[in-house]
């Protein structure tokens, strides 16, 4: 399993994903620090309250407020919320009035988090396409808090409300399909050149935010490795040697690996998605969360790494695990040494039971929105993986 073609086509990928793991994890503490501006049940309220807006004749709740405050960092964004949501300047200043200074303050965090990627994105469209895009210009901003910077924030149009850009995600998602010959490549729209909006409605949500952050850790962790492997796969030599020992139908599902790598799951833009969405989100808390057949189970994949490391170096591995070679007489305290030197020396391994499967990471992620039921509903999973 340590072969050429394990290092040459799996490997790069592997370690895509570890570094992806890491970033995630830097970026995630990060952002928790911003957000510890507020209490728990203070951002609960941004989805609760609303806000009645007379200059625009509607009510608003405050994550919306702040999407908008995210969008008035730079000129293009501005030209494009107030084009496609039919407000002048005057209104949207009515709105971002709410805001107080703190929030100002948190919003500006949030642009220079989302600016910290900007060296490494500038890095790599240099060196895969030999020119680095145009950084979008900041635009200062009054506010409560000062005058601010300003900063970039991810153009995402409103599928809703708007057909183009509902057929612009469809495109985008095309590639997730294990029958497109399309060619395998992460989504990459935050290095595209800027351009009208054809008066289509941004989407406000902060949704958006944590989607962009996403999006971009994936890209610059993968792409190379995406597009240097799906290289090497089209190499006729190496086609036909996959071809002669694993089989022409093994070779071509090498592509559609590749899509599936290369593009993070779509996010469900209309009502029904989002209902489909969480009925499977149930399922798998039903199905997998907090049940004793599925903790049982797992000791049972134990018998898989004697497959790999034979009789005797996996039975080394569960005395030591279990401290039966003249270590500690406590089991448990062996069992925590040990957890401890696997995931010191692997980011996989640290990261295991957030990210073993899609349907446990979906769930965590769709269930709520920062409150306590979050941290109850990922011990639903404490015993799998």
């Amino acid at each position: 399993e340590t072969g050429p073609v394990w290092r040459a086509m799996f490997k790069p990928l592997a370690d895509a994903e570890t570094a992806e793991q890491v970033m995630q994890a830097d970026v995630t503490k990060r952002l928790a620090k911003i957000m510890s501006a507020y209490t728990r049940k203070e951002r609960a309220g941004w989805y609760g309250e609303k806000y009645y807006i007379p200059a625009i004749g509607r009510s608003m709740d405050k994550a919306r407020m702040i999407g908008i405050a995210l969008n008035w960092g730079n000129a293009y964004n501005r030209e494009v919320l107030m084009e496609g949501h039919g407000w002048s300047g005057a209104q949207v200043q009515a709105i971002l009035s709410r805001l107080e200074a703190r929030d100002w303050l948190v919003v500006q965090e949030i642009w220079d988090l989302i600016d910290s990627f900007w060296p490494d994105i500038q890095a790599m469209e240099k060196d895969l396409n030999g020119l680095a895009p145009e950084k979008v210009a900041a635009t200062q901003v009054e506010t409560p808090a000062g005058t601010l910077r300003g900063g970039y924030y991810l153009i995402k149009y409103d599928t809703r409300v708007s057909y183009r850009a509902f057929q612009r995600e469809e495109k985008a998602g095309d590639s997730m399909f294990e029958n497109s010959y399309t060619k395998p490549a992460t989504r990459n729209g935050h290095t595209k050149e800027r351009q009208g909006s054809g008066g289509q409605q941004l989407r406000l949500d902060l949704d958006v935010l944590s989607e962009h952050i996403g999006q971009v850790i994936h890209d610059i962790t993968h792409r190379r490795a995406v597009i240097d492997v799906n290289r090497l796969s089209q190499n006729a030599d190496v086609r036909s040697a996959i071809e002669q020992t694993a089989g022409r139908e093994m070779y071509r599902q090498i592509r559609p690996w590749l899509q599936s790598i290369a593009n993070e799951t779509l996010q469900p833009e209309s009502y029904w998605e989002k209902l489909i969405g969480q009925a499977r989100t149930g399922a798998t808390v039903v199905n997998m969360g907090l049940k004793a057949t599925t903790a049982i189970v797992q000791p049972l994949g134990f018998f898989n790494s004697v497959d790999i490391l034979g009789e005797r170096y996996a039975w080394k591995g569960l005395t030591d695990f279990l401290g039966s070679r003249g270590r500690s007489a406590n089991p448990w305290s062996n069992m925590r040494r040990a957890t401890s030197f696997v995931q010191e020396r692997s980011v996989m391994m640290q990261n295991r039971q957030k990210t073993f499967d899609r349907d446990v990471r979906d769930s965590l992620q769709r269930l709520t929105k920062e409150s306590r039921l979050q941290e109850w509903q990922r011990s639903f999973f404490y015993f799998t993986g």
